[in-house]
């Protein structure tokens, strides 16, 4: 059966009127329906567009196909008419191929129907999660406000085991939540209420592709100059090739001076734990020339302790001194820093588009 004849074979001429806010459907020709039976009448005979392509969500298609996606048909309805909820029947190459269940269709409207499973194709995913990427917004006296994203990227991988003539997969794909955003929109994806539905094409002569999804979310968070996230973000913006000459011109102090700030408090650290083991080691020798003071035989060791303990005195009073030093000049940085940053209001610029998300394959056409 070709699809002239079964287009001939289910056609009814029917002439449609609204009454009521009803529609209301006259038959011109005569259907004969034999006592005690019942028969299916087409009230709609009209050809619209669809295709045979194959879909995969996650979970595959059920028990032991885990990873094979469906053969499924997609059409749009374009007549005037909603199409209701039902089976439908597939015809390929003048036979029939199986049979699907459809939702309701509105007008102008598309469907997809799976009818079989596809076990010559398998759909395999990898996720990461990361929040580690942040974005200086502005800067107002000493205040960051950035923005920080929670990124979640999936790469879909799919792979056929004989087949090399090309192919698209649509992979139905789960929102990471209500307020993630995709970063870059895959070409060709559609928007479904709680998923997308992102092609992955494999070329012909190949027998896999891969696509990379990621979707972030954006929160605001605020941070003192002084937090150690906060250098790290002067420091991108400095770098950022559409930072306007004036703003450079002001910014560039400042990141320099809290640099030096930073590299002191590095020190500063450094020093304090190094008194800090110079004062155990001291209380240690006191402890054990307490142990002796009394012992007439021990005379040697004593001299040997009390050298040892003013050595730790002298050398932990020399790292006393380069801490105040440090400080002294921490803190001659820091009003320093802090006039540079009393008028400051500066807003940080656009950020470039993302790159492409990375794919195998070209855009689906």
């Amino acid at each position: 059966m070709d699809f002239d004849s079964l287009r001939q074979s289910t056609l009814a001429q029917t002439r449609a009127t609204t009454v009521s806010g009803l529609t209301r459907f006259d038959i011109a020709n005569r259907v004969t329906v034999p006592d005690g039976t019942s028969t299916m009448v087409a009230i709609v005979n009209q050809a619209v567009i669809g295709e045979e392509t194959f879909m995969f969500r996650p979970g595959g298609a059920g028990v032991g196909y885990e990873s094979n996606p469906y053969r499924v048909i997609r059409f749009r309805n374009t007549t005037p008419f909603v199409l209701e909820s039902g089976p439908i029947s597939i015809y390929a190459g003048g036979s029939f191929v199986g049979e699907g269940i459809s939702e309701t269709v509105g007008t102008n409207t598309s469907a997809t129907v799976p009818f079989a499973v596809e076990t010559g194709m398998m759909v395999t995913s990898t996720q990461k999660h990361d929040n580690d990427e942040m974005h200086l917004l502005r800067i107002v006296r000493g205040v960051l406000e950035a923005e920080n994203f929670s990124r979640t990227t999936t790469e879909w991988t799919v792979k056929a085991q004989t087949r090399r003539d090309g192919f698209t997969m649509l992979v139905r794909h789960p929102k990471a939540g209500p307020n993630y955003q995709l970063a870059q929109r895959p070409p060709g994806t559609e928007d479904l209420p709680d998923a997308y539905l992102i092609p992955v094409t494999v070329p012909p002569g190949k027998a896999e592709a891969s696509l990379t999804v990621v979707e972030q979310t954006p929160s605001r968070v605020s941070l003192s100059i002084w937090e150690p996230r906060a250098t790290g973000l002067l420091e991108k913006l400095l770098l950022a090739t559409n930072l306007g000459a004036d703003a450079r011109r002001r910014l560039e102090p400042i990141v320099r001076l809290r640099q030096e700030i930073g590299r002191i408090d590095t020190q500063i650290e450094g020093l304090k734990e190094q008194r800090q083991s110079l004062d155990q080691r001291a209380q240690e020798t006191r402890e054990n020339l307490n142990a002796i003071k009394k012992d007439p035989a021990a005379t040697a060791l004593r001299k040997r302790l009390s050298d040892r303990l003013e050595q730790f005195t002298k050398e932990g009073d020399s790292v006393g001194r380069d801490i105040v030093d440090l400080q002294s000049r921490r803190m001659e940085k820091k009003i320093e820093l802090e006039d540079l940053l009393q008028n400051l209001d500066l807003t940080a610029p656009a950020q470039p588009p993302a790159p492409a998300a990375p794919a195998s394959v070209p855009p689906a056409k």
